[in-house]
């Protein structure tokens, strides 16, 4: 699975004052069957790399997430699925 996000330049305020960059971010996912009851995952959002800004103020600049990575195995106990 591969997604993309995106804004364009849009204000962190009612008076249109603190202005914030627009982006674009894509995120990953894959998964493979190990069994009846197994699957391992990988997972990676804002591959890129790309710096997102989220706040504005007069004072302050907040950045979103840089790229993080995840890996994890699911385990399915029971018969509901």
């Amino acid at each position: 699975n591969i997604q993309g996000h995106g804004s364009s330049a849009q204000f962190d305020d009612d008076a249109n004052a603190f202005l914030l960059n627009r982006f674009f971010t894509v995120d990953i996912y894959g998964s493979r069957n190990l069994g009846p009851n197994l699957e391992f995952y990988v997972a990676g959002e804002n591959v890129a790399n790309k710096q997102v800004q989220v706040t504005r103020t007069a004072a302050l600049l907040g950045l979103g997430m840089p790229r993080s990575v995840r890996a994890g195995v699911i385990v399915r106990i029971g018969a509901g699925r």
